[in-house]
């Protein structure tokens, strides 16, 4: 029974960060409808929006907050890190950095969080399957 309750708390929660993260995004990157070249950091889609959504409210969860305002950069660039150590894809990596920017630094978009570096091993993947961005390195 303790465990039917938890997981309810933890749906509740994800919903609620979701349901943040949606108004969170379209007050402040919602294009929808527009024209992308006047407007080329918007959202146009709502797939687009849907995948933000999801993944912004998994990394609020995963970093045990319960308002996306409390994501500090440390706590943003902590959880990047984390997810790096598990191996998780560098495009994966790329794609929630780009997520978190969005929610962190809102008020000044030049900053940015660092890219949690590839392991030595993702490197060589890399390297073995697109070469022409490594010639004449070693």
């Amino acid at each position: 029974m303790g465990n039917i309750m938890a997981q309810r708390i933890v749906s509740n929660l994800r919903k609620n960060l979701e349901n943040q993260a949606r108004r969170f995004l379209l007050k402040h990157y919602g294009g929808i409808g527009e024209n992308k070249t006047k407007a080329a950091d918007k959202i146009h889609s709502t797939t687009t929006l849907r995948k933000h959504v999801i993944d912004i409210a998994k990394a609020a969860e995963a970093m045990g907050v319960k308002r996306l305002k409390h994501i500090t950069p440390d706590m943003a660039q902590h959880y990047l890190n984390q997810r790096k150590e598990l191996n998780i894809a560098q495009g994966t990596l790329n794609n929630e950095r780009n997520y978190l920017e969005r929610v962190v630094f809102y008020k000044d978009r030049t900053k940015k969080l660092s890219n949690p570096i590839a392991t030595q091993r993702q490197k060589k993947s890399v390297k073995r399957h697109q070469p022409s961005l490594y010639k004449g390195a070693n």
